[in-house]
Parts: C-alpha cells; structure tokens; sequence
C-alpha cells in the first residue's frame, strides 16, 4: 500500500503526531512529497482548507472513478468536507447529487453548484430518491458511477 501511494492503509506508516513528533511545531520532519512548497504572498487563509480537507475530497473523487460528464452522489454535502467536494466535482466536469440533512442545505449546496438535493430528513428512502433523480431527472444519459 505504500508504494501505491496509500500511505494511511500502510502496515508500516511513519505518521506525523503519532508516530513522529513535532506536528505542531515551528518545524517538522515529513516526507518530501507530503510537504507541498507554498509560494510566497499567498493567502494562507485560503490555502489551508486545500491542505487538509481539499487533498481528501480530491482523492475521494479520483479514486472514485468519475469521470467528466458522469454523476456522483456526495453525501454529508452540506458540511465541510462536502462542501469543498461538490465544488472539486463541477470543477472536474462532475455531475453532482447533494445528499445531506436539513432542507436549510439545499440553498447552500446548490450555491455551490450541486445539480440536485436529497434531503435525508424528509426522504422515505434516501437511495431510491437518488435512483430516480438519476433515471427519471435530466441525467437519462450515461452511467452513475460513484458516491462519495
């Protein structure tokens, strides 16, 4: 799983605050390619969500498999994580399926480019809502693909 490029499933994981000391100190120690350069006079308010949260959505949607024109269903889309992922997936070229809690979501996560909105408050069955917003909506074409 290392050489893979799944550090976190590694069976012999070097992991920062856990294993190593340090995390949250002036310095560190890290693996090279875990320790992106930013560039000077960067914003870091607007970078840090991209560090953390935004690096684990992206490879969420990557290793989903979805590709331009297809449709993935993200659940918690209301939230943080999710709200960053429904804004990574229409970057990509995704079609997006906002699932989350609360009709007070829907305005939001559309805000940010969801195409539809399952509300799982008010759904009798939360998969077959999805179903049919993928076969009876505007999306007759292509497969669904992911959920995230």
């Amino acid at each position: 799983m290392c050489k893979k490029g799944f550090e976190p499933n590694c069976s012999n994981a070097q992991n920062s605050g856990l294993h190593r000391n340090g995390t949250f100190q002036e310095f560190a120690l890290v693996k090279a390619t875990e320790a992106p350069k930013i560039p000077a006079g960067v914003d870091l308010a607007k970078v840090a969500p991209i560090l953390c949260a935004g690096v684990t959505v992206y490879r969420g949607l990557k290793e989903s498999n979805v590709r331009p024109g297809e449709i993935i269903a993200i659940n918690g889309a209301g939230g943080g994580l999710g709200s960053l992922a429904i804004q990574y997936a229409k970057a990509m070229g995704m079609e997006v399926i906002a699932v989350c809690k609360g009709v007070n979501q829907e305005e939001h996560v559309k805000r940010l480019g969801a195409d539809h909105f399952v509300d799982v408050d008010t759904s009798e069955d939360v998969v077959k809502e999805v179903i049919e917003v993928r076969f009876c909506g505007v999306w007759r074409h292509g497969p669904t693909r992911g959920v995230l």
